[in-house]
């Protein structure tokens, strides 16, 4: 542990001289400064003592989650690699498996990501109103009960995934064929007005058939889904 006094043994010194200072290492002396912050006690006659830790404006700490990702994206990866592989239109030749793999691998990380950014958004939210830690951990556990009990839901948001990785799929297909000229999208039956427009649409493999500036989990869409529950499809020429 440094002591906080180190950083009144350089606080005054010259900061130029005939030879470098202390001075010339900024990360040093940013390291004794920071380490001369006050922490808790006992404390020393001229240091004013820290609030108390269990004072409530105390900021509320919250665990990184982002060790949710990978274990998360590991497991619905298979799933996601199993419906890129279905996602190859018979005409054209078979994929190497690792190609896909990774591929899977990449959107099964961003769903994870999306996933955990969502708990942590409404833990933050809640923490942010002084909820008590506890309530917000009973609060986020009955909300993952009811999505997990709501059958459609689940059924919505697995379907809509796989069928963005099927679609992936058939683009990574396409795309490594060499002779595929583009891709159009084909609207669903009682589709919505923005699926409806996009309906025939003919583009090159790479561009997308939507772009939202307002981000979001279908910010850039190069293949169906356009929106969760989607049912669109698309075809390569």
């Amino acid at each position: 542990m440094t002591n906080r006094r180190m950083y009144e043994l350089i606080e005054n010194a010259p900061k130029t001289g005939k030879s470098p200072t202390i001075w010339a290492w900024p990360q040093l002396t940013e390291y004794l400064k920071t380490a001369a912050q006050p922490v808790a006690g006992p404390w020393p006659p001229h240091q004013e003592p820290r609030p108390d830790p269990t004072d409530e404006d105390l900021p509320v700490a919250v665990p990184d989650q982002n060790h949710w990702v990978k274990p998360l994206a590991n497991a619905v990866s298979p799933y996601l690699t199993t419906a890129m592989l279905r996602g190859r239109p018979n005409h054209l030749p078979s994929m190497d498996q690792s190609v896909v793999v990774d591929e899977a691998g990449l959107l099964a990380d961003r769903i994870a990501r999306s996933v955990v950014r969502s708990v942590r958004e409404h833990v933050e939210g809640a923490l942010s109103l002084n909820m008590n830690p506890d309530a917000v951990k009973g609060a986020m556990a009955i909300r993952i009960w009811h999505r997990a009990a709501n059958k459609s839901y689940l059924k919505t948001t697995v379907q809509t995934e796989l069928r963005r990785a099927y679609f992936a799929g058939m683009l990574l297909a396409a795309a490594r064929h060499g002779r595929v000229k583009g891709k159009a999208w084909l609207k669903s039956e009682g589709c919505c007005q923005k699926c409806a427009d996009l309906h025939d649409r003919r583009l090159s493999l790479p561009s997308p058939f939507f772009v939202d500036p307002a981000g979001g989990d279908f910010a850039v869409v190069p293949h169906p889904p356009l929106h969760p529950g989607c049912l669109c499809e698309m075809e390569i020429f």
